[in-house]
This record gives C-alpha cells, sequence and structure tokens, in this order.
C-alpha cells in the first residue's frame, strides 16, 4: 500500500512546499547577490528561475498545493504587510519630503521610483476594494 506522503514528496529534495518556497526564496537571494557583485542580468535570470520553477511546480501538481488553512494564513500575512507598507510609505515618505523643504536632508533620487510604485499599489488596491464592493452589492 502506497502512503500519501510518499507521493507527495520529492524523494530527493523533499516536499512540494519546501522546493516550492526554496526555489522562491533562493531565487531572491541570488537576486539580490549577484546585482550587488555587478551580475544584474544573471541575478535576474536566477529570480526567473526561482519563480518559474515555484510557478511550474504549482501548475503541474496533480492536487493544490495549499488548503484553506493555508490560504487563511496567506491572507493575514497579505494584510498585514500591505498595512505595514502602509504606514511605513504615509511616515517615511512625507517626513523626507518635509527634512528636504527644511534643507536637513536630500530627497534620495532614488526614492522617487519606490513612492511611484507605492502610489501605483495603493490605486490598484483601492481599485480591487471598489470592484469587490460593487461586485457583493450585485
Amino acid at each position: 500500500m502506497t502512503s500519501n506522503r510518499n507521493s507527495d514528496s520529492f524523494t530527493i529534495l523533499g516536499s512540494r512546499r519546501t522546493v516550492y518556497g526554496s526555489s522562491i526564496t533562493l531565487g531572491l537571494i541570488l537576486y539580490f547577490g549577484l546585482q550587488a557583485l555587478g551580475y544584474p542580468i544573471w541575478g535576474v535570470a536566477a529570480l526567473v528561475l526561482g519563480f518559474g520553477v515555484a510557478i511550474t511546480l504549482a501548475l503541474t501538481s496533480d492536487r493544490p498545493l495549499w488548503d484553506e488553512r493555508d490560504d487563511e494564513i496567506h491572507r493575514h500575512a497579505a494584510s498585514r504587510t500591505v498595512t505595514l507598507f502602509g504606514w511605513l510609505a504615509a511616515l517615511v515618505y512625507p517626513t523626507i519630503v518635509v527634512l528636504d523643504a527644511l534643507g536637513l536632508l536630500e530627497f534620495p533620487l532614488w526614492l522617487v521610483p519606490i513612492s511611484a510604485f507605492i502610489i501605483l499599489f495603493y490605486l490598484v488596491y483601492g481599485g480591487f476594494q471598489l470592484y469587490d464592493r460593487f461586485a457583493a452589492s450585485l
């Protein structure tokens, strides 16, 4: 008789979830590490490969990779992440702008694309909230 544990695991690499998480983590570490070492193209290639392995694993799996309990954990983590970055953006960026206006700090140019991304992120988030509220009212 075959156990479910054996059918859900890779003998060398570990479980599907371990391979999924490890491939993303390794891809991110290599992405940042290779960029820091001056190899940005290789960093992007490592990131694409890591995410590619995870996506392929999720799409080719014969059953769901995550269950309802995992979905709830992901939902809570996503909510906390959005809240944390929202508060940080609401506190850090105006503070930097005020300090720049007072001549106490120069607004770093590298923060401009990050602030634009955060604005876009929250516009999309707000758009999805409006859509979901509208869809729920139908």
